[in-house]
């Protein structure tokens, strides 16, 4: 990215008011790091992302029946793309959040 893109978009945040230094400066690393937290490479924004049953499974280390009963009961949901009627697979964030609240205890 050149320089004179960062220069300006320095100049739109000053702009906004409601924007503290910090977030400024965070606003323009991520831009800068291509939305990575930094050195570990962690994001800081949540993943967006869909994830297959499967994958939901294994990461979850329990078998495809158990997250369908975790779907059917509500815990975790379903993500559809509009105008489809089967859904394609689970958000990776409600993953990584049900995680952290088993973790949690």
């Amino acid at each position: 990215m050149l320089p004179t893109t960062l220069d300006a978009i320095r100049a739109l945040l000053k702009t906004d008011t409601t924007l503290t230094p910090e977030d400024r400066a965070l606003i323009i690393n991520l831009i800068r790091n291509h939305g990575k937290a930094g050195e570990d490479g962690k994001s800081l924004m949540p993943e967006k992302r869909i994830i297959r049953r499967s994958e939901v499974a294994k990461r979850l280390s329990v078998s495809l029946r158990t997250v369908d009963k975790l779907v059917s009961k509500g815990i975790l949901h379903k993500a559809r793309f509009p105008g489809r009627g089967r859904s394609c697979g689970l958000m990776a964030e409600d993953i990584d959040k049900f995680m952290d609240e088993i973790a949690k205890g």
